[in-house]
């Protein structure tokens, strides 16, 4: 069985994530020039998600927190279930599961509230994802069986694909590496009708992880290397990471 590894984390590319939050700035000021207090809230919550995709967690967690707090005082409640999901994203990718759990289930009834079925699946994902990492399988499985649901229910190919993943990566971390293998071929097939890169790499990531449970780091070096050729033409930032994991693994077989 293959050695178990620290999960490798899958960011959207960065290559327009500087000029984005230049912008949010500017909208910030803007808004707060006018006294707009609800347009200050939701840009900092989206220059909260672009620290959170470059890794500045910090500056994420204040900007979310500063968005939070303007949404509970003028009472914007859809805007607060997003905000609560978001600052539960940033304990997760820091690995702080268990804060991301109770931030997402703040956020959960909030969505419920208001009738958002896709942002309810949104935080189903997230904490289903956090369950995993906590070894809580069951806990998982039930946050993507509802998550599944709705996005067949608006027809959300992409997320669908998101999904499928995650049970692929339910079952790897059970050790059931060939429902793993499945679930990710299924994923890699929508990711590619839909023209998801970064998923498409992921999925293929998810493929090589389950054949080298199975048969070994060598049979799966061609997912892999096809995962980080698409994570290097997109710059994404994990693309690094990726790079050492597979050298890291393509050593141990030079070594057997």
């Amino acid at each position: 069985m293959a050695a178990q590894r620290r999960p490798v984390t899958f960011l959207r590319p960065a290559r327009a994530l500087g000029g984005l939050a230049a912008v949010c700035q500017s909208a910030i000021h803007a808004a707060e020039r006018t006294g707009n207090a609800a347009q200050v809230a939701q840009q900092l919550a989206r220059l909260g998600i672009i620290h959170g995709q470059q890794r500045r967690y910090q500056d994420a967690t204040s900007c979310l927190e500063r968005s939070l707090a303007i949404c509970r005082e003028v009472g914007d409640r859809p805007t607060e279930g997003q905000v609560l999901n978001d600052l539960g994203n940033v304990y997760r990718l820091q690995g702080r599961y268990q804060e991301a759990i109770g931030y997402f289930q703040q956020s959960l009834p909030l969505r419920r509230e208001v009738g958002d079925r896709h942002g309810v699946g949104k935080v189903l994902i997230n904490l289903g994802d956090a369950y995993l990492r906590q070894g809580r399988y069951r806990m998982a499985l039930g946050c993507y069986q509802q998550d599944l649901a709705i996005c067949r229910e608006f027809g959300d190919a992409r997320g669908e694909g998101i999904t499928l993943q995650n049970f692929g990566n339910l079952h790897q971390a059970q050790g059931r590496y060939r429902a793993a293998f499945g679930y990710h071929k299924q994923a890699l097939a929508i990711c590619r009708r839909v023209g998801d890169r970064c998923e498409e790499a992921r999925a293929l990531w998810g493929l090589g992880r389950a054949i080298a449970a199975m048969d070994g780091p060598d049979v799966a070096r061609s997912y892999w290397t096809a995962a980080l050729a698409i994570l290097e033409g997109l710059g994404a930032p994990q693309a690094e990471e990726i790079r050492i994991v597979l050298t890291d693994h393509l050593a141990q077989v030079a070594e057997i």
